[in-house]
């Protein structure tokens, strides 16, 4: 036989009872600090901001002064490999060993060490630049986003889908969202113009 409280009841029905009446009320009414309040449920949206990011229209600009940039880099960097080429041929026109051929060489290979470190440092400042303007671009979605939720009421953003950068792979966070709950569209029109 299990034990029993004073009254003689047993202890486990008592501790049974106090646990369900703990979470009827502790649902309803919540204890903040030493207050209870009634809990309303949070009020949830979803977004695709892979969606929002490619309709950003700062996109396109960003993007312009990327591939300007791009351009400008690559041109100068053309222009130093003809210039290896034509030292490779006057390499070749001149006789090993003399005075003229290692004095070509010796440029030759400063020529070609300058243009892996140009190169580098192109790698490093194109994917600097592009960090810097998806992190200004993302600032900005985030404004937005928090506008749009409190001008409407919501408590709680989820993506709807999370594209694995530089693989096929997407986990889908949110399965179904009525129309009405998907503020996609509604920040994309929030956006700045440009």
């Amino acid at each position: 036989m299990g034990t029993k409280d004073r009254r003689g009841a047993p202890a486990g029905a008592l501790w049974g009872v106090a646990i369900v009446v703990a979470a009827l009320v502790g649902s309803r009414f919540p204890l903040e600090g030493n207050v209870r309040a009634a809990v309303e449920p949070a009020r949830v949206c979803s977004i695709d901001l892979e969606r929002v990011f490619d309709s950003a229209p700062q996109r396109a600009s960003m993007e312009e002064g990327l591939v300007a940039r791009d351009t400008q880099i690559r041109e100068e960097i053309d222009a130093k490999k003809k210039e290896i080429d034509r030292m490779k041929g006057e390499l070749d026109l001149n006789r090993p060993g003399t005075d003229e051929h290692n004095r070509i060489q010796r440029e030759l290979v400063q020529k070609q060490a300058d243009l892996r470190y140009i190169s580098e440092q192109f790698e490093e400042e194109m994917e600097r630049r592009v960090l810097d303007l998806r992190d200004q671009l993302l600032g900005e979605i985030d404004k937005v986003v928090r506008q749009v939720c409190d001008q409407e009421g919501f408590d709680l953003v989820v993506q709807k889908d999370f594209k694995i950068p530089k693989t096929k792979v997407v986990w889908n966070a949110v399965f179904f969202t009525r129309p009405a709950y998907d503020i996609t569209d509604r920040v994309i029109a929030a956006l700045p113009k440009g």
